[in-house]
C-alpha cells in the first residue's frame, strides 16, 4: 500500500497572538513549544508515515534544530512557507513524490491536542472517498450579518465547526491547488470547488487551534487535565 504524508503548516505570522507572545508554534506549553507536541502526535501516529514541516525561513534553523534534539525521524524534509496558506500547502505538496503516497494529511501546527484516532480516521476516509474532514458542533447561534445588521439565523443543527488535520488523496489535492485561487480559508474549500463531495467526520473539542493568547491559556489548562 502506498505511503500517507502529513503536512504540517507552522508559517503563520502569529499577529493575532498580540505584542510581546511572539510566534505561537513556539509558545511555552507545559514547558516543551507548541510546536514539539503537535510534531509528535504525528511522530507516533501508525497511520502517517512521512511529516513535512513549512515554517518561517527565518525559523527554519530553529526547528530542525527541535527535530534533531526530540528525534522526529518522521520529518523528513522542513520547507519555507508562502505569503498564504494555499501558498504554503503548495510548499509542502511540491517534496512529496508522487506514487509514493496515496494520501495526505494537512494540519494547523498550531493544534496540538490533535489524536491519532481523528489522523487515522481522516486517513481511511480519504482512502475511500477522496477527502475527509473532522468536525464538531456548533454551540453558539450563528447570525449572518451586513454591516451592523443581522440579515440570516442559518440553523445550527446544520452547522459545524472544521477542524484539522484535513485529509485528502494526493493527486485530488494538488488539482485543487493548481485551480485555485487565493481567497480559501482552507484546503477543503479547494476541494469543494472542484465538486466533490468532502466527508465529514467527528473531531474533537480538545482539538483546539491556538489563535489568540486566551487559547494559550486554554491550552495550558488542557494540558493540565
Amino acid at each position: 500500500m502506498a505511503e500517507v504524508a502529513a503536512i504540517v503548516l507552522a508559517a503563520g505570522s502569529g499577529q493575532r497572538m498580540g505584542p510581546g507572545h511572539g510566534d505561537k508554534v513556539w509558545a511555552d506549553l507545559g514547558g516543551s513549544p507548541v510546536l514539539r507536541h503537535t510534531l509528535t502526535v504525528f511522530q507516533h501516529a501508525a497511520s502517517v508515515h512521512t511529516i513535512v514541516l513549512v515554517t518561517r525561513e527565518d525559523l527554519r534553523a530553529r526547528s530542525e534544530a527541535l527535530i534533531v534534539d526530540v528525534g522526529l525521524t518522521k520529518v523528513h524534509a522542513v520547507v519555507g512557507g508562502g505569503a498564504t496558506r494555499r501558498e504554503s500547502t503548495r510548499n509542502g505538496l511540491a517534496v512529496l513524490a508522487r506514487g509514493r503516497f496515496d494520501v495526505v494529511t494537512v494540519h494547523d501546527a498550531a493544534r496540538p491536542f490533535i489524536d491519532e484516532r481523528i489522523i487515522a480516521e481522516g486517513v481511511a476516509l480519504a482512502r475511500e472517498h477522496g477527502a475527509a474532514i473532522p468536525v464538531i458542533p456548533v454551540s453558539d447561534t450563528i447570525k449572518r450579518v451586513s454591516g451592523s445588521a443581522i440579515v440570516d439565523s442559518p440553523t445550527r443543527e446544520d452547522l459545524r465547526a472544521a477542524q484539522t488535520p484535513q485529509a485528502f488523496r494526493l493527486d485530488l489535492l494538488v488539482r485543487a491547488h493548481e485551480s485555485a485561487d487565493d481567497t480559501a480559508t482552507d484546503d477543503g474549500v479547494l476541494v469543494e470547488r472542484l465538486g466533490y463531495t468532502i466527508r465529514a467526520y467527528p473531531g474533537s473539542v480538545r482539538n483546539i487551534k491556538i489563535t489568540v493568547a486566551e487559547d494559550l491559556l486554554f491550552a495550558r489548562a488542557l494540558l493540565a487535565t
